[in-house]
């Protein structure tokens, strides 16, 4: 797991799980080839172990990835970059 990427992907990652309307639940799960429920089970399970008031992007992944082994943080990243609002 590379924690460099995970860094860069926490704004899309809190957006999705402070029930930010813009963040297409959906699209990102069928994305990542997981459905919405497991996707917001991990993102409520990162947010659980979050440290310093952040969500814990390596829980998010590990979790992802027992759903679905083949995704990588770089897919994670680019998923969640890919449905960010647009400022």
């Amino acid at each position: 797991m590379n924690l460099k990427y995970l860094l860069l992907i926490c704004p899309s990652i809190c957006l999705a799980t402070s029930g930010a309307p813009n963040m297409p639940v959906q699209q990102i799960s069928s994305d990542l080839g997981v459905t919405t429920e497991q996707f917001e089970h991990c993102m409520k399970t990162g947010k659980e172990a979050q440290a310093g008031g952040e969500m814990h992007k390596g829980v998010v992944l590990q979790c992802l990835q027992k759903v679905n082994p083949s995704i990588t943080a770089d897919q994670l990243k680019a998923t969640m970059m890919k449905y960010k609002p647009k400022s």
